[in-house]
């Protein structure tokens, strides 16, 4: 072999390492240090009047993630909605709600059953599902969450899974693409707590690449909470989840008043102390 020849292949061979080492890095710098963004949890009602339609469409705007409630999976104006959002917004994902606990409360619905779901949810153009009750206070083994995260990735749909234990979603699975849910970790409805038990395991969340989603909810008449309410609340919630999205919503997501808070609100006051994405 000649040494110009040799010269080629170790250049390469070196390129071909700088670009793993760029992707590797690439994934935990997203996750540790990316900006917080917006999400949206809504469980409220679908408009079905052109008007309602048109505005509702708008109220998502700027929302990288919609996350749609229980019972919507199989609603053409979920499905009109999803259609509209994507041709207005084309980077929009939405999420479609799947209950997996097997405790009474939690559904318990099996393997068949969730399966449907997802081609329902699928059919009518969600990207992804949360998988929501997943943790072993609703019964929930490791077997059966990995069953159920494998099951979503053979339909080509992410995940995001809430479990109020974090250790419960470590190697069952989960991707870059997908997610974990630290529900109200830092205030719910409207009151301050303690940090989670399970705080310690976010940084063996991170280590695997898996963004962290974040809620911050209010009591029923969100619409009134002061901007530097908000503001605290989105930095108490990224201090203890160190989360990359994070959602503001009421304490029951909307289904009461069909009211969601304005994207750009929300994108205005993280920047406001979050400039570079710390």
């Amino acid at each position: 072999m000649t040494k110009k020849k040799s010269i080629l292949i170790y250049t390469i061979i070196t390129l071909v390492l700088i670009l793993m080492l760029f992707w590797w890095l690439g994934d935990r710098w997203y996750v540790n240090y990316a900006p917080v963004q917006p999400f949206l949890i809504y469980y409220g009602g679908i408009p079905t009047q052109n008007k309602q339609i048109t505005t509702f469409v708008d109220q998502l705007t700027g929302y990288p993630i919609v996350i749609l409630g229980d019972g919507l999976s199989d609603s053409a104006p979920s499905s009109s909605i999803i259609r509209l959002a994507k041709k207005s917004s084309p980077n929009i994902a939405f999420f479609g709600y799947i209950s997996i606990g097997v405790t009474h409360q939690a559904g318990n619905l099996s393997v068949n059953e969730v399966k449907s779901l997802l081609k329902q949810w699928k059919q009518i153009g969600a990207s992804g599902v949360l998988y929501d009750t997943a943790g072993p206070d609703f019964g929930v083994s490791y077997k059966r969450l990995s069953q159920l995260v494998a099951l979503a990735h053979q339909y080509g749909m992410r995940i995001i899974v809430n479990s109020w234990y974090p250790q419960a979603v470590l190697h069952v699975g989960l991707t870059r693409h997908d997610g974990y849910l630290a529900e109200n970790w830092y205030v719910a409805e409207g009151h301050v707590r303690s940090q989670p038990v399970g705080a310690s395991y976010i940084s063996l969340i991170k280590q695997e690449g898996i963004p962290i989603f974040m809620t911050a909810t209010g009591g029923s008449h969100i619409q009134s909470l002061s901007l530097p309410t908000i503001k605290a609340w989105v930095k108490g919630s990224k201090k203890v989840a160190q989360g990359n999205y994070i959602a503001i919503s009421d304490q029951y997501y909307s289904s009461d008043t069909d009211y969601i808070e304005s994207a750009k609100t929300l994108k205005n006051i993280i920047r406001s102390f979050f400039p570079f994405g710390l």
